[in-house]
């Protein structure tokens, strides 16, 4: 496996507060086939490249080399990704900031087209 690259930030809200508990994945920002799949074989070999946010919305996050963008989730939030960014062997990144964006619930019933309630399917 090659060496990995060493990015770190904070997740925070729209005001700028932090979120603690987010959730940090990298997502391939390439269309280079090799680098979706060095991204696929690690995920193999059993590295998960994730990381979970402290309470005050701090990161730390080991990333193979290539082209990335991190994408943040937590409860109650919407998804957002931060920019590209090229993580090279040994590099640490730092001052990453990924803001979230309050998400939204659905509630309501399915219904058939005659207006009958019907199961949910998973």
């Amino acid at each position: 496996m090659k060496p990995e690259a060493t990015v770190r930030g904070r997740v925070v809200d729209p005001s700028g507060h932090p979120v603690a508990g987010a959730v940090l994945r990298p997502k391939p920002a390439s269309s280079d086939p090799w680098d979706l799949l060095d991204t696929e074989l690690a995920e193999i070999q059993g590295y998960s490249q994730k990381a979970v946010t402290d309470a005050a919305g701090r990161f730390s996050l080991g990333l193979l080399p290539g082209w990335h963008r991190l994408e943040a989730r937590a409860d109650g939030w919407k998804s957002s990704r931060s920019g590209t960014l090229r993580a090279a062997a040994g590099q640490t990144i730092d001052g990453i900031e990924i803001r979230l964006q309050r998400g939204a619930v659905v509630f309501g019933r399915k219904m058939d087209l005659d207006f009958a309630p019907t199961e949910a399917k998973p």
